[in-house]
């Protein structure tokens, strides 16, 4: 777990323009090692990303953006830096709002959208995870919109598969708090403008320790533990150890 504030900050990237992007390294594993620095970031999203913005993750070694985000979403907000000529861009959402890509029910909390997501799009989480396989793709950036939830699904199965302990998967989780609320207020006013029910919108912008500890236990009952879940999701053990091998010093 984090020791202090100080800590938890030097995961914090300054990057004109963004929120939330943050650097998964120097998080201990279970069997003594450490994740490496410079190797994955989390994020969200890259709209607004200034000039500067794109070269400070260059500069940080950045050569893969993945794009979780809905089609819709990277519609009326691209990404500005997918075109850029440095970076490879990707977009895989992990689920769609309409279409055949779409979760089965309307999820009523967050805990209930993490749990659709883990049943119903395996075949998009695995699709995911073998960006970080392809030849020359890290360091890479994965990101949706706030960096929150289908980016901290992403990062909690990383995590997970590096043998990182729970109570550290919690606590990355948790740092988005610190991070988000002017963001969350202008996505309060669009889902105001768009319809949505306030008080049900206001429980998904929730980012709370037990949310997290619930979905892991919920891997754990269910699959046996994040690693297994990654196996019978159909990532192979040779993957899963090429992962390992990039990701952990």
């Amino acid at each position: 777990m984090f020791i202090n504030e100080q800590e938890a900050s030097q995961h914090k990237l300054n990057i004109p323009g963004t929120y939330n992007i943050r650097d998964l390294g120097g998080y201990a594993t279970l069997d003594g090692h450490v994740t490496r620095w410079h190797m994955l970031l989390r994020g969200d999203k890259l709209d607004r990303i200034s000039a500067d913005g794109i070269q400070a993750l260059i500069d940080y070694g950045v050569r893969t953006v993945l794009d979780l985000r809905y089609a819709p979403e990277v519609e009326t907000e691209p990404d500005v830096i997918a075109k850029h000529p440095k970076i490879h861009y990707l977009h895989l959402p992990l689920y769609e709002l309409n279409g055949d890509d779409t979760l089965p029910i309307v999820p009523d909390d967050l805990e209930h959208l993490y749990r659709l997501i883990l049943d119903y799009r395996q075949a998009q989480i695995i699709k995911s995870l073998r960006v970080f396989l392809l030849p020359d793709a890290l360091p890479a950036l994965f990101h949706c919109t706030a960096g929150k939830d289908r980016t901290g699904l992403i990062a909690a199965l990383v995590l997970g598969g590096l043998d990182v302990p729970q109570d550290t998967i919690v606590d990355d989780y948790m740092l988005s708090a610190q991070y988000l609320e002017e963001l969350f207020d202008e996505l309060r006013e669009q889902a105001r403008l768009m319809g949505y029910d306030g008080d049900w919108y206001n429980r998904l912008l929730l980012c709370q320790p037990a949310t997290m500890r619930h979905t892991l236990q919920y891997l754990d009952q269910r699959y046996g533990s994040v690693s297994q879940y990654l196996l019978q999701s159909g990532l192979s053990q040779h993957e899963l150890d090429q992962l390992r091998l990039a990701l952990v010093e």
